[in-house]
């Protein structure tokens, strides 16, 4: 089970693996999720085992990780995400959000000007 991988790598380092987890800008309560039987993507276990400075294959069996194929032009988003720094993801999600589309546009919104 990866919960127990990842307390095993994260004691072998001296490390808390809710430390762990903030690095990598994830919620601790995944570590509730593994101990429940579930199992991280291949994106989350990667992050992870980067952070703790192992392979993948060392920090979890691969049958442990689920992995999801992104459509093709979502690559690119999921990278700047990636990339984008934890302690700025809030306000980045935040200016994202004023810029999206609503449909229908709100009458006042809709680029008319009234004389």
């Amino acid at each position: 089970m990866f919960y127990d991988e990842i307390q095993r790598v994260c004691a072998e380092k001296g490390i808390k693996p809710t430390t762990v987890l903030k690095a990598c800008g994830l919620s601790s309560g995944n570590m509730s999720k593994w101990k429940g039987g579930t199992s991280p993507t291949v994106d989350v276990a990667a992050r992870l085992a980067h952070e703790l400075g192992v392979s993948l294959s060392y920090l979890c069996n691969p049958s442990d990780i689920v992995e999801i194929r992104y459509p093709k032009e979502y690559r690119d988003w999921i990278d700047v995400i990636d990339r984008i720094p934890v302690e700025r993801r809030d306000m980045c999600l935040a200016f994202l959000r004023t810029h999206m589309a609503v449909e229908p546009a709100p009458e006042k919104y809709s680029g008319k000007i009234e004389a």
